[in-house]
Parts: C-alpha cells; structure tokens; sequence
C-alpha cells in the first residue's frame, strides 16, 4: 500500500470539497445583494427608518451628526424637566461604557446587578455598548428593574444558545464559519416592543442609548442610535433575520 505524504489526506479532502462546492454553487444560499457603492458608504440609510440613525465616527465630517444629537439631548431634558416643575441648569450626568470581552461579558452583568443592591446606581444620561456590551447596554440603560434578565442572559445561555457551527463547505463558500440563528431568536426573546417602548420613552427625557457595530463592506465601525430607532416606533421595518445589519 502506498503511504501518503504528511498532510497528504487533508490536502485530498480540502481539494474534493473545493471541487464539490464548485459543482454546487447552485445549492448553496441566495447570494447577497451588491454592497452600497464606496461612495455612498456613509449617506446610506435603512428603508422605511430615520436617515440618521447610524453615525461613522471614523471621518471628522461624521463626528458632527452624533455632536449635534448629543446637543438636541438636552434641549429635550430641559423641556422634560420644566414639564415637571424643574427650572434652572441641568443636573449632573452620568455616563457608562460597556466594552467587548466575549463569555466575560457576564462580570459587568454581575456588576450592575452589584450595583443596584447598594442602592447607589445612578440613572446614565448615555450608554454605550460594544460586542457583548451591546448585548448588555439596553438592559443597563433601562436600569435595575432589568437586572433579573440581565442576570439570567449571562448566566443560563451556552454555545448553542448562540451559534451553530457551519460545515466545510459553508465554512470555505460562506460568509461566516457559524451561524448566528440562535443568537437573533435569543435577542428576539429578550429585546420584546415592551422594552423598545420603555427605550423611546427614555429618548424624550433627553437620554441616549448608542450601540457600536461594524459595517462590513466599508470596513469602519458604525454607532447607531438606538434610542432614536425606537422612539420612531418603525423598528418593525428592520430587515427580518438581519439584526443590526446595515
């Protein structure tokens, strides 16, 4: 029998699939549609929402949008107040970051909820989140009444409640080694019309909550507004099996 060289049957299987997939291009999914030309990269809008919704922080002319939301935040606190008998400056603000990090994602979980129980938490005027932190921010920014959830969402989810891992031939053909099915019903199960109501409520008092993704055709970092999306009670247009897609 002849032996075969080291590396020999990987490089065989790898070859035989290459072959397949060129064979079965038809039987793989719908191909998508042409990326938004490099030069509308940065004007481009989702049907049927506001067209400033999304902001891309890399380019000093698109600093200006999220400076000027930012500006109109307190005009709609000031108005807020004053509704209530509150006149004069302001009160102080906070803020709060929440950073990627993956499974760890579930020690600022353990933190808010930490947080709450010393009863010293404060209301943040604007939340931000990236990665697992855009996962955890809409559950911060709503504030210690959601901590149970938040708490549940890091603490009863596994792999599978996440992804499902792809084969070969997605792997090589496809657009991602996984898919992300389970992790959009999870977000769905969460994310109910309850909390995007409780989220466009919030945007009135002049609060802001912005969430950090990345467009993939253009290669830069998006921030859209998501309490502007939900205050425009159109978030249904949203593509369907396409969340945060641009």
């Amino acid at each position: 029998m002849k032996r075969e060289e080291p590396g020999g049957r990987a490089l065989l299987t790898l070859t035989v699939a290459l072959g397949l997939g060129l064979l079965l291009q038809g039987c793989g999914t719908s191909p998508r549609g042409p990326a938004v030309p490099t030069a509308f990269e940065t004007k481009a809008t989702v049907v049927g929402l506001p067209y400033d919704i999304g902001y891309f922080p890399r380019d000093p002319e698109n600093i200006k949008p999220i400076e000027k939301e930012f500006v109109d935040s307190w005009s709609r606190e000031r108005q807020y107040l004053r509704a209530r008998g509150h006149a004069g400056s302001l009160p102080p603000a906070s803020y709060l970051a929440v950073s990627g990090g993956g499974d760890d994602g579930a020690y600022g979980a353990g933190f808010l909820n930490g947080w709450s129980q010393t009863g010293t938490r404060p209301q943040f005027k604007l939340v931000t989140g990236v990665s697992t932190g855009a996962l955890t921010a809409p559950f911060a920014f709503l504030g210690k009444d959601y901590d149970p959830e938040l708490k549940l969402l890091y603490t009863s989810v596994s792999q599978k409640d996440l992804l499902a891992k792809r084969n070969l031939y997605a792997a090589v053909f496809g657009d991602a080694m996984a898919d992300t099915t389970p992790l959009y019903h999870l977000i769905k199960k969460y994310v109910t019309q309850d909390m995007l109501n409780q989220i466009a409520t919030e945007y009135a008092k002049g609060r802001l909550l912005l969430i950090g993704t990345v467009d993939l055709d253009s290669e830069r970092p998006v921030v859209w507004n998501i309490t502007k999306i939900a205050a425009s009670h159109r978030g249904h247009c949203w593509p369907a099996g396409i969340p945060g897609s641009r």
